[in-house]
């Protein structure tokens, strides 16, 4: 499922469009869906603040002054396309990024737990710490290996290093355990 909702965020171009089709399965508990809408709203509010090109301006500012390489013309008018209804959208409409990370984290999604303990000013991240710690208690080889993992696939590392650090020896000592029989 995760592989599928990947591919069609990619080949989405309004992921407005794309998290609309995926809101009531994410509603219903559906993790991996709830992952990919806090994955699209991360990406497009991305856009109108993360720096591009060698003078580190927003996709808007690339396009205002027009002297970027045309390629990289290409990917602001295509980002600020893929993103523009989304960014829009109210937050009682779409949700929000750290409440769908909240509930895919507290849905047992290592890797959002990773995001969502990491994420500054989370009012969740002391619920998810304390899941982290009873998904390593639990001993879940899945749970385990998707914390171990998580990190390395993750897109923010340096917010998450902290994070990771913290859970990452009783992870792999659980692992172990399990492994040893």
């Amino acid at each position: 499922r995760r592989r599928e909702l990947e591919n069609q965020s990619f080949d989405a171009t309004d992921l407005y469009a794309f998290v609309q089709s995926i809101l009531l399965a994410a509603r219903g508990g559906d993790v991996e869906a709830q992952v990919a809408i806090a994955d699209a709203l991360s990406e497009c509010g991305d856009v109108e603040t993360s720096k591009h090109g060698p003078k580190k301006q927003t996709y808007r500012e690339l396009l205002a002054q027009g002297s970027a390489p045309p390629r990289m013309l290409d990917m602001a008018r295509q980002q600020i396309a893929r993103c523009e209804q989304l960014a829009r959208a109210p937050a009682d409409e779409v949700g929000t990024e750290e409440d769908w990370r909240r509930r895919a984290a507290l849905g047992g999604h290592a890797s959002s737990m990773l995001d969502l303990a990491a994420m500054p000013d989370s009012a969740s991240a002391d619920e998810v710490v304390a899941e982290m710690h009873e998904a390593i208690a639990s001993g879940d080889p899945d749970v385990l290996l998707g914390l171990i993992t998580s990190y390395n696939f993750g897109s923010n590392r340096q917010q998450r290093q902290d994070a990771y650090d913290v859970f990452i020896s009783g992870a792999v000592m659980r692992l172990v355990r399990c492994d040893l029989g």
